[in-house]
C-alpha cells in the first residue's frame, strides 16, 4: 500500500472563521483537536473522527485527550490508505464527477460514482455503486 501525497497545488486552510480556541497570530501551535483538525482539512467533523479511527490520520494521546500533530496537516503530508478502485479508459470508464460515501444498514460503506457524457458521443453516463465491507 503505497501513501498517498497531497497535490502540490492545494492549499489547507481553515473553512470556518477563527474561533477562541484557535492560536492568536504569532501563537504556534503544536498540537490540536479532532473538530479543529477537520476544520483545517475543510472536512466534516465525522469523516474527520473516522479517519482518526481507521488510523488514516495520525494522532496522539494524552491522557483521555486525543489530539493531531499540526505537521500532519499541510500540503505534501503523507496520508496512508488503502487504494480500493483504479480504471482507466481500458475500463470504459472516464469523467467521474461525483462521488458520494454512506453506511448502510449491514455497516457496509456504499460509494456511489457518477460520470456525465457532456453531451458528447464519445462519452456515457455511468452510475457506479460499491460496497465495502467491513
Amino acid at each position: 500500500m503505497a501513501p498517498i501525497t497531497t497535490h502540490p497545488s492545494v492549499r489547507i486552510t481553515p473553512a470556518v472563521p477563527a474561533r477562541s480556541s484557535d492560536p492568536a497570530p504569532g501563537e504556534t501551535r503544536v498540537l490540536l483537536t479532532v473538530e479543529e483538525a477537520a476544520r483545517r482539512l475543510r472536512i466534516g467533523r465525522t469523516t474527520c473522527y473516522r479517519l482518526v479511527a481507521t488510523g488514516q490520520l495520525a494522532t496522539i494521546t494524552i491522557g483521555h485527550l486525543r489530539r493531531v500533530p499540526v505537521d500532519v496537516i499541510r500540503p505534501g503530508a503523507r496520508i496512508d490508505a488503502e487504494l480500493i478502485f483504479e480504471a482507466t479508459m481500458r475500463h470504459e470508464i472516464d469523467n467521474l464527477e461525483g462521488l458520494s460515501a454512506h453506511q448502510n444498514a449491514a455497516g457496509q460503506t456504499v460509494l456511489t460514482l457518477i460520470s456525465d457524457d457532456n453531451f458528447s458521443w464519445f462519452q456515457r453516463n455511468l452510475w457506479l455503486q460499491f460496497r465495502l465491507d467491513p
